[in-house]
């Protein structure tokens, strides 16, 4: 058995080894592809959240108590939470990516160019965050919690652009400060 790979001795030829040595190669290519753009979402969503936080922290100049990366149970995690000075608590969840945020029926998709596409898995964004605000809500025992969608990277189509969908406020990180201190202020969305 000189010259011949462990590999090549287990199977009954060279040309199966051979076989089996590009499957294996193409897999390792296709899982390294995913777990690759895996990390890279990852990291575009914390730049987004680190975008809109700052967003939010400039919001403590006029008395408001902004927190970050909140747990929740079932839910993960609140990504912001800003509480006016009126005590108003308003949990917000940052999405990122490209397209444009439609309504398509009674749910969030994003379109590029004329295609559609609804979010991965089936994944209600809108039901995520208003789990989130309901069980921030009975955790600290607090009346009135608004759940905001806040995208960076994403246009909001102009139609829903700081409207409610389904009770979630729709926003983007342009908007989010100027917004949430007209909620605080006026019942206006609420």
């Amino acid at each position: 058995m000189q010259g011949h790979s462990i590999l090549s001795s287990l199977l009954k030829s060279d040309s199966q080894a051979w076989a089996l040595s590009i499957i294996v190669g193409g897999l390792s290519i296709l899982a390294g592809n995913y777990y690759w753009r895996r990390a890279n979402q990852a990291a575009q969503g914390a730049r987004a959240e680190e975008t809109v936080g700052a967003t939010l922290n400039q919001l403590r100049a006029y008395n408001w108590t902004i927190e970050h990366d909140i747990p929740v149970p079932r839910w993960g995690n609140i990504d912001h939470l800003a509480i006016s000075p009126s005590g108003k608590h308003f949990c917000i969840d940052t999405k990122s990516g490209k397209g444009t945020i439609v309504l398509k029926g009674h749910e969030l998709s994003k379109q590029y160019g004329r295609k559609i596409y609804p979010f991965p898995k089936g994944k209600s964004i809108l039901k995520a965050v208003k789990g989130q605000a309901g069980q921030l809500q009975k955790s600290r025992a607090v009346t009135w919690v608004k759940p905001v969608l806040c995208f960076v990277g994403s246009q909001v189509d102009q139609s829903i652009l700081n409207t409610k969908v389904q009770g979630v406020l729709l926003t983007d990180v342009h908007s989010i400060a100027s917004i949430l201190q007209s909620m605080s202020v006026h019942q206006s969305l609420s």
